[in-house]
């Protein structure tokens, strides 16, 4: 989770994170034909991040001027039709262990987890797809 209190760091606004899952351990793959549930326009994509697919908004603001963290709900993307192979438990597992680690590592650097939006509040969203 490190990794990704790392990113958030360095000004996300939108996140749309891929995890790939197999049956012993994770594995570092490069991303292809992803899909996008969400409208990226004015972002630019972060190779630097690469296995995972991480989008950020050029000359945004740092993480440091934000207060607060709206934190939405983990969505699975099932336009990819492994995903629909899936137990529907696993992944409502996947959602919530991502989602309270997330809040958990924001809590601990210090960060106020809200649900209203405000001056001083960013809004974080993740999509899981091409787990298999």
């Amino acid at each position: 989770m490190d990794f990704f209190i790392k990113l958030l760091r360095s000004s996300i606004l939108v996140v749309v994170v891929v995890t790939v899952f197999s049956a012993c351990a994770s594995v570092d793959k490069k991303v292809e034909n992803h899909l996008l549930k969400t409208d990226i326009t004015g972002l630019e994509l972060d190779k630097s991040a690469e296995p995972t697919v991480l989008y950020r908004r050029k000359n945004a603001p740092d993480i440091s001027t934000y207060n607060r963290f709206i934190i939405d709900p983990v969505t699975i993307d099932y336009r990819d039709p492994n995903m629909k192979k899936i137990n529907p438990e696993d992944l409502a597992r996947m959602q919530k262990y991502f989602q309270e680690r997330v809040q958990e590592k924001l809590k601990e650097a210090g960060h106020m987890i809200t649900d209203q939006p405000g001056a001083d509040t960013m809004r974080i969203s993740f999509i899981l797809s091409g787990i298999k």
